[in-house]
């Protein structure tokens, strides 16, 4: 029984990553991302009591729950730019998605820590800012 399990989680496992492209770098970091983002989601909330989606700033499981579900979503938008890259035979669409949502990521992360009361190197600071940028379509006055 236990081997079946195993091998039901694994067939599970591979489907759901070729689904997302593959396990490369992007998709680690992403969903390395995610999650230190949900973990400092839940100490902003659970611990420090300073969580701006709830009137008290505590731990709200509807609001948990929620933030999962808008991670989840981000790897069905991973595994559709996967699907429309295979469609175009191009590598770009799902690199793009990455490095956005990574972007919104780091910036979620860095929110966080602040309302922990963390400073921010200006390194990170720097870096997260040009993630967003990278992330963010080219305004009409830098197309000019």
């Amino acid at each position: 029984m236990k081997e079946k399990i195993c091998i039901g989680i694994g067939a599970a496992g591979g489907l759901l990553t070729a689904a997302l492209g593959g396990w490369d770098l992007g998709l680690q970091v992403l969903l390395g991302f995610m999650a230190a983002d949900l973990g400092t989601g839940l100490l902003t909330a659970g611990v420090f009591h300073n969580s701006p989606h709830t009137k008290d700033g505590r731990l709200d499981s509807r609001c948990c729950f929620q933030g999962m579900c808008r991670k989840a979503e981000m790897l069905v938008f991973v595994g559709a730019a996967n699907a429309a890259d295979l469609l175009l035979d191009s590598h770009f669409l799902r690199s793009a998605v990455i490095i956005g949502f990574c972007a919104s990521e780091a910036l979620s992360l860095t929110e966080n820590a602040g309302r922990m009361g963390i400073p921010m190197p200006a390194a990170w600071k720097n870096a997260v800012s040009l993630l967003s940028r990278k992330a963010q379509p080219d305004s009409p006055s830098e197309q000019e």
